[in-house]
């Protein structure tokens, strides 16, 4: 069997065999105990780390401190809204987003959906699940832009933006050191698929 064979849609309601991608509109402990997982198993491969990060909206990545944990950041991430994959009942990926987000970017001004988390537990990846998270998330927000910010050396992500139609409109070079720029991806409002 490859890779992606056990991976078939069977429904209409974004399942992919034992897989839902779904809104989380209350956030219980059950599931909010899987997103803390996720975010220490992916605290790591953030750059800079989530643990060294105060909230999901920070500006600047210069002398920050590591903490033991992404304790902060969960804090933070828990007061936007979520989407969730789940897999045989537990959340294995999230993207956490904030509905209506002001931003200027090159001198103009948007309001904007706000993509400032998406993280997926690393057994389940290579299947596609951001791509659904995304997928989701624009078909909810249809009619607006959205905005998310990645650093220049996450290619897997910038793949799946890049799939779904975001364009780079903004990047800080070497914002998150020496070769590592913050780079700002935008879906326009009349992007409908």
């Amino acid at each position: 069997m490859k890779k992606n064979e056990s991976m078939r849609y069977i429904d209409r309601r974004d399942r992919v065999m034992g897989t839902r991608v779904f809104k989380i509109e209350n956030l219980s402990y059950v599931i909010g105990n899987d997103i803390w997982k996720i975010l220490r198993e992916t605290d790591k491969e953030f750059i800079p780390p989530l643990s060294a990060r105060h909230d999901t909206l920070q500006r600047s990545f210069a002398g920050l401190r590591k903490m033991p944990s992404p304790r902060n950041y969960f804090a933070s991430i828990l007061k936007q809204e979520f989407i969730g994959v789940r897999v045989h009942g537990r959340v294995v990926g999230i993207l956490s987003y904030i509905p209506e987000y002001n931003v200027t970017i090159n001198g103009n001004e948007h309001k904007c959906v706000y993509v400032s988390t998406v993280a997926v537990k690393q057994r389940y990846r290579g299947k596609g699940l951001t791509y659904k998270l995304y997928e989701n998330l624009l078909k909810r927000c249809r009619g607006k832009e959205v905005l998310t910010r990645t650093w220049s050396t996450n290619y897997a992500h910038l793949h799946v933006l890049e799939k779904l139609g975001f364009e780079c409109v903004d990047r800080i070079k070497d914002d998150r050191g020496e070769g590592l720029d913050t780079v700002y991806f935008m879906r326009g409002a009349s992007d409908g698929r």
